[in-house]
């Protein structure tokens, strides 16, 4: 059975129609990851290959997982004997561990998003099994990428909409959630508050009147307050809301509309004070317009805190935005390069006053090349996860870019076996860096098969 994912079968092609149905759950704060699905199909002459990404280690199993055996986290043995694999000639940055099989059994499982809190990552994806709905997993991992507690079952959805970020304390996961015929889950965004072992706090919350909601990303300002942004109508057609969150996730008074015309693909995130709101809006000149905005914690724009990005930027597909240091924000997105072919850029924006400072491109992909992710990869780079689609192969790399627009040379992961690799979440430090990514061995324009499972490779410094 093919699973399919957010966007269905779409092609790219001259004309790059596949990429405009690229969208993303947007961004985070406070050191956590956006989220992205990217459901992405390349046309290389000889066929095709489809791949959905989004946003949700390794022992014999977890502890506390009341699911059937084929959900446990289990090794790649496989993977594991191959070793670490070489560091790239004069680049110093590399593996730090052999690639890891986090899912195995018959169920698909795809479309992470990860955060690290400091001390440990946090994955959520999701596992589908027979028919069209899929749960959305929740696991914590150790600093050496193993499995800690239990694998959490946080609710039913179709499709990966969702955003994992840390609050201080705990974890927070918003998620689009989905009904099944028998009237279990809920039909819009669902809230989750998970304590600092993994465990859900409380039921779900869910947000009413979100049951058309499109993309969604959630930012947390640490022990302090969160931001829950999301798209509304087919392709964000009702504009952009802003729902503000207290400590633990809960609703603080009503959302905000940033935007009330058609809006879509919004990221968030907090630094120096205020909230950094992006998205994309259609325009009569352009496919899409880049907007950035500061926010108070209110969910209201602040004077004068609107970043002056071209109005013909051209953006395709979902953004991404974290703050890094030097009292900057960093703004992640893909656009039409000179050539007519899809390129990363990474914008810096000044948390002062909203200034643009540089605006470098992502070097890396050889194809058409999509943003997948941004972090702050402490303590000096933002980090760029992309997807190329060059061709019949695809693949999956991390650019990193220092505060004044710098980039160090491309890193690309080398997936064990063959297939194809995408939709990839990196969170972490410099040194042990957490890239989690989909690998699906047999996929087609049909969307995941069921052999598509999540892996884990932990990159830093390397030296052999």
């Amino acid at each position: 059975m093919r699973r399919t994912g957010n966007f269905g079968s779409a092609s790219i092609n001259a004309g790059l129609v596949g990429l405009l149905a690229l969208s993303g759950c947007g961004g985070s704060g406070g050191g956590s990851t956006t989220v992205i699905d990217a459901a992405v199909t390349t046309d290389g002459g000889g066929g095709t290959i489809a791949l959905d990404m989004s946003t949700d280690g390794a022992t014999g199993g977890t502890t506390g997982d009341a699911g059937p055996t084929t959900d446990a986290l289990t090794p790649d043995a496989a993977g594991a004997d191959q070793g670490v694999p070489p560091c790239p000639e004069g680049s110093g940055f590399g593996y730090i561990a052999a690639p890891t099989a986090l899912t195995s059994g018959a169920k698909a499982n795809h479309s992470p998003r990860s955060v690290w809190n400091g001390s440990e990552f946090a994955a959520v994806w999701l596992s589908v099994g027979e028919g069209e709905l899929g749960s959305v997993k929740f696991q914590r991992f150790n600093i050496n990428g193993q499995p800690v507690g239990s694998l959490q079952d946080l609710g039913l959805a179709k499709i990966p909409r969702y955003d994992v970020a840390w609050n201080g304390g705990g974890y927070v996961v918003t998620y689009l959630g989905a009904k099944s015929m028998e009237g279990e889950g809920y039909t819009g965004l669902r809230v989750v508050s998970l304590g600092a072992d993994g465990t859900p706090l409380d039921v779900p919350a869910d947000l009413p009147a979100t049951s058309d909601a499109d993309r969604v990303a959630i930012g947390f300002a640490p022990l302090s307050g969160g931001m829950l942004v999301y798209s509304n109508g087919r392709n964000g057609a009702d504009g952009i809301y802003a729902q503000p969150l207290d400590e633990g996730g809960g609703k603080v008074g009503a959302p905000q509309h940033l935007a009330s015309t058609a809006a879509n693909n919004p990221a968030v995130a907090f630094g120096n004070g205020s909230w950094g709101v992006a998205w994309t809006e259609p325009t009569g000149t352009a496919p899409n317009q880049l907007v950035f905005k500061l926010i108070d914690d209110h969910g209201v724009a602040v004077p004068n805190g609107r970043a002056p990005l071209q109005p013909d930027s051209g953006a395709r597909g979902p953004v991404y935005l974290v703050y890094g240091n030097q009292d900057t924000f960093g703004l992640a997105w893909s656009h039409v390069d000179e050539m007519g072919g899809i390129k990363p850029k990474l914008t810096l924006i000044s948390g002062t006053d909203a200034s643009v400072e540089a605006q470098p491109d992502v070097l890396g992909p050889e194809g058409y090349g999509i943003v997948t992710d941004l972090a702050w990869h402490d303590p000096d780079f933002f980090g760029v996860a992309w997807q190329d689609n060059n061709g019949a192969a695809q693949k999956v790399g991390i650019t990193r870019v220092n505060p004044v627009g710098v980039a160090q040379e491309p890193f690309a992961i080398v997936a064990p076996g063959t297939g194809a690799t995408g939709g990839l979440s990196a969170a972490g430090t410099v040194s042990n860096l957490g890239a989690f990514y989909t690998l699906d061995p047999t996929p087609s324009s049909a969307g995941f098969s069921d052999a598509a499972q999540v892996y884990l490779s932990r990159l830093g410094a390397c030296h052999r």
